[in-house]
Parts: C-alpha cells; structure tokens; sequence
C-alpha cells in the first residue's frame, strides 16, 4: 500500500513539470509577441518620419523654385525622375537611411502622388517606403514583418490678394490728414500679384497725391480695398495696370494673428539705416527702430529675409 501511494505522488510531481512547462512557453510567446510589437512600431515609426521628411523636402525645392513634374488630372501624368524636387525627395531619404533596393527596401516617389486629394498635382509629393523588419520571433521572410508607410507634402503659394497691408483698425492714423496710407507726389508704388488694403475706417483713411499711371500701377485685377473713405489724387491707368479704389469694404484681419514673432536673437539694432546696409546698399535683416521716410528721392532695398520695423513707415519716397 505505501509502494502504491509513493508511484501516485510520483505521477503527480511529473504532471506538474509538464504543466509548469507549458504555462511558462506560453508567458515567453507572449513576451515575444510584446517585443516583436515593439520593434515593429519602432521601425514604422522611423520609417513614416523618413517618408514624410523625403516629401516635404521635395515640397521644399518646388517652394524654392525648382522643378517638378507637371501637374494633370488623376492617373494622366508620370514622374520625372530628373526634377530638382525628385532628385531631392531621393537624396532625403537616403540620408534617413532609405535607398530603393537596398538592403531589402522599397522607396517609391510619385509626383504628383497617384491617390488622395493631391492626385494629379504636381506641386505635391508621395512618398512610400516598404520593407520586412526583423524581429526576434517572426521570422524577417514571413509576410507578418512588413511595413509599409506613405507620406505627402506639397508647396502651395499663399496669396491673400494684397501686397501692402495697413492693419491698423484705428479711426484715423498717423499720416498726413489722418490718413493709414499715404503716397505723395514724388513717390513711385508698382505692384504685381497683389493690391493694398487699408483697415482704417476714418473718411481719410487712404491718400493719394500720386495721380502718374507710371509711377503707381497695381496690375489687374488686384486694387486697393479701403474700410474707410479715400482722398487725394488717384492715377486712373490702362488695362493691365488699371485698378479702383474700393471703400467701405470690410476689414482684413491680420494673416499673421496667432503666430509667434521671428526671433531677433543675434539681428542688429539699427538706428540709421546706412548702419545695416550692405556693400550694394540693400538693408540687411535686423530690428530697425528708425523712422522710414523723408521728402521723396530716397530709395530703400530690403533683403528678403527678416527685417522687423519697430517706427512708423511712411513711404513718401522710392520703395521696392
């Protein structure tokens, strides 16, 4: 009986080796499946921030001026694989670690993109980038390991209408007769792509002495929209140059509300402007506390970088 009983708790101790086993390869398949859900989110993480920098950099070069391929409806244009904005969507994402057939990855650029609102735009890139990720339980061949991510970014012109913005929704403003905007007789305004707009909403908001068609033209069909009244002389020019004075029109609010001021941090305080001027005469960036203005016959050149103003502008004289 005794021989009996130690055979049964022996049984018994080998059923609970069996078990304990079990239990513990099903805890080390679960921290497999874990790790292997982390290194993948890792590598789709690092691969979507490298689709999206490879668009946006050739968005990037087709802002600067670059070139890119042409734009048509959905599915009707091919890439151009020698574009400045290709080449440099290309050139990104080798940096980021991405060359198309390399190492077992696929790097895809469609401009424009071939699916998605963007379809069919050339100033738009799509950029995909597919590839196995190794893990440490499914094995790299196996289809459960590949990733595949997209990204697009595209560079579009943002254009309100208007070259010259007096904000300012005061009554009246600080120039001659109350006036927000004020051109004199010997001052030269030639605008392309944009007109004026004057927020104040006094009688004299807008004053014009400049009546020369040649020295004050706002190409069509941009004009000058004005809150308030105008006074003055205004030039009444032929077509393309031809514009109207349009008062009483709702105010413009500022495009720039909510963004945060550039940085001054190493910018020169310039109290003249010869102070920050370079060997060509044109005005450097900088945080320019002088009044801008005179008796006509100055002419003044910005940089087209930053260049805060922190005194009143009153162009009576030559500005480009």
């Amino acid at each position: 009986m005794n021989s009996l009983s130690r055979f049964l708790r022996r049984e018994q101790e080998g059923q609970a080796i069996v078990l304990i086993a079990l239990v513990l390869l099903v805890l080390f398949m679960f921290v497999g499946l874990a790790v292997d859900a982390g290194q993948l989110y890792s590598a789709r993480r690092t691969m979507q921030e490298a689709a999206d920098s490879a668009a946006y950099a050739g968005a990037v070069v087709v802002y600067q001026g670059g070139t890119h391929s042409p734009t048509g409806s959905c599915g009707s244009t091919t890439t151009s694989t020698t574009t400045d904005g290709y080449l440099a969507a290309v050139n990104d994402g080798t940096k980021n670690g991405f060359t198309d057939g390399v190492s077992g990855v696929a790097l895809t650029i469609n401009n424009p993109p071939t699916s998605g609102p963007y379809c069919g735009d050339g100033r738009y890139f799509e950029v995909t980038i597919q590839t196995n990720v190794r893990t440490s339980l499914v094995p790299a061949e196996s289809g459960l390991t590949t990733v595949r991510v997209r990204g697009v970014a595209g560079a579009e012109p943002l254009n309100n209408g208007y070259a010259i913005m007096a904000l300012d929704p005061a009554v009246n403003g600080p120039l001659p007769s109350g006036s927000a905007f004020y051109a004199d007789d010997t001052a030269y305004i030639n605008l392309t792509g944009g007109g004026i707009v004057v927020n104040a909403t006094g009688a004299n908001a807008a004053y014009s002495k400049q009546g020369n068609c040649s020295q004050f033209t706002v190409q069509s069909p941009y004009g000058v929209d004005i809150a308030g009244g105008k006074i003055g002389t205004w030039p009444s020019c032929p077509w393309p140059n031809n514009f109207t004075e349009n008062t009483t029109q709702p105010q413009v609010p500022d495009p720039f509300a909510g963004y945060p001021p550039p940085s001054t941090s190493g910018l020169p305080v310039c109290t003249t402007l010869s102070s920050c001027q370079d060997v060509n005469g044109y005005q450097n960036p900088g945080v320019y506390k002088v009044s801008i203005g005179g008796a006509g016959g100055t002419t003044v050149t910005a940089m087209t970088r930053r260049a805060l103003p922190r005194a009143p502008a009153a162009c009576s004289s030559t500005t480009r």
